[in-house]
């Protein structure tokens, strides 16, 4: 049992299920969270789909109540934000002058939005998504004012919203920078299928494409794009990635590349300090990687990481990245580095499609799973368990992929 006084910076998902763990591991002592916003923890991947389609309430993402938090014994101060950390004194300093002293600080500030920067974003036709609150005004928007959505990234967030856009009845326009869809995270030929789902459903998808420049016109915005088109659209969506909220820990002086750095027990270069969340960069399961994991299972597993480690449990948290996104009737799922493979090969299941990546030695490094139901579910146990198995194997519908998981041989 501990009893020492944790003070959680950020109440998101990482924060709260740090809060929550250290509870139910038998942390005794005082346990502070701090939160910018107003709103309980929640779960950001609806914001994107169920809120803007309307669909899901804010109540159905609630990780845990403020009366829940409560009655835990768990200190939380909402809209609240810190403006510096003492590490010396081990005092966070909030807005207002307030103090705070721990003995143990979590550091799980997220990220926000990134935002280009160009005359004329801060109209109100222009739009991030990060927060609860974004969510609802970004879907009285396009409920309100019907029309020409352009969407600004090509990544998961900036399809995601695409997809809801298009549900709600809008024109949209995707630009990405780079030359394929969602390049960090998934193969060319996933990339290409993304690319096909959009366009069937009518959405305008230009590659190698940027905005430059745009011009609030009271009742539309003027953009220009890279290549000289200007377009008029009534909303502008950045999506264009997430900044890491490390300003607190650069300023505290702690060891930071876009994000606090920890080490596989979470802690940051001061021992006293931990990180989780999107904005800790760790070790992955991929030797002498090192990344932000911006994901809502890494959020709730390293939060959960982090509070074994205060408690003094062995943890060695070097996890295999996961990630997942609905589009239009397409479930997407990838667990792994698929970057990392030199070959890929593809299953027909019953409901969709399976794409495994194998490296040089014939082990499962990635699989993407579109629609594939159940047998995500053992794919991801090969990727996890740096299993082995042949190629053809792996295609081989008639080779229940149960067995295969259970057989295969592991690193």
């Amino acid at each position: 049992m501990t009893t020492g006084t944790v003070v959680i910076v950020g109440g998101g998902q990482a924060g709260a299920w740090a809060a929550r763990s250290l509870r139910d591991l038998g942390h005794a002592g005082p346990i502070v969270m701090v939160s910018e916003e107003r709103h309980a923890p929640y779960e950001r991947p609806p914001l994107s789909k169920e809120i803007l389609l309307g669909t899901g309430s804010a109540d159905e993402l609630t990780i845990h109540s403020h009366e829940e938090l409560a009655a835990l014994h768990i200190d939380v101060r909402p809209g609240v934000r810190c403006t510096s950390l003492d590490r010396e004194g081990r005092r966070v300093i909030l807005e207002g002058g307030e103090q705070l002293v721990y003995d143990t600080l979590i550091l799980a500030t997220g990220g926000r939005a990134r935002r280009l920067d160009l005359p004329g974003v801060d109209s109100p036709r222009v739009h991030t998504l990060r927060t609860l609150d974004d969510a609802h005004r970004l879907r009285a928007a396009l409920t309100g004012e019907p029309g020409h959505v352009l969407v600004v990234g090509g990544g998961w967030i900036g399809l995601e919203v695409a997809a809801s856009a298009r549900a709600l009845g809008a024109e949209v326009t995707v630009l990405e920078a780079a030359d394929r869809l969602c390049a960090r995270s998934v193969a060319p030929d996933v990339s290409a299928a993304l690319l096909d789902l959009h366009r069937e459903q009518g959405v305008s998808v230009r590659l190698e494409t940027s905005l430059t420049a745009l011009q609030d016109q009271d009742d539309r915005l003027r953009v220009t794009l890279s290549d000289g088109t200007q377009l008029e659209c009534q909303h502008l969506i950045m999506a264009a990635g997430l900044v890491a909220n490390d300003e607190l820990a650069v300023q505290a002086g702690l060891q930071c590349a876009n994000g606090v750095l920890v080490d596989r027990q979470c802690r940051s270069s001061d021992p006293h300090i931990y990180a989780a969340g999107d904005v800790a960069v760790m070790e992955t399961s991929l030797a002498g990687t090192r990344m932000r994991l911006e994901s809502w299972q890494n959020a709730q597993d390293q939060g959960m990481a982090v509070a074994q480690a205060i408690m003094g449990q062995d943890v060695d948290y070097c996890p295999v990245p996961m990630v997942w996104s609905q589009q239009y009737d397409q479930f997407i799922q990838i667990s792994g580095h698929v970057h990392a493979g030199d070959q890929w090969t593809e299953r027909r299941t019953s409901t969709g499609i399976l794409r495994f990546y194998l490296d040089a030695t014939g082990t499962v490094v990635a699989a993407i799973g579109m629609n594939a139901g159940r047998d995500f579910r053992f794919a991801r146990q090969l990727v996890e368990r740096k299993a082995r198995v042949p190629a053809a194997v792996l295609a081989d519908p008639g080779q229940p992929l149960n067995k295969v998981a259970s057989t295969a041989i592991t690193a």
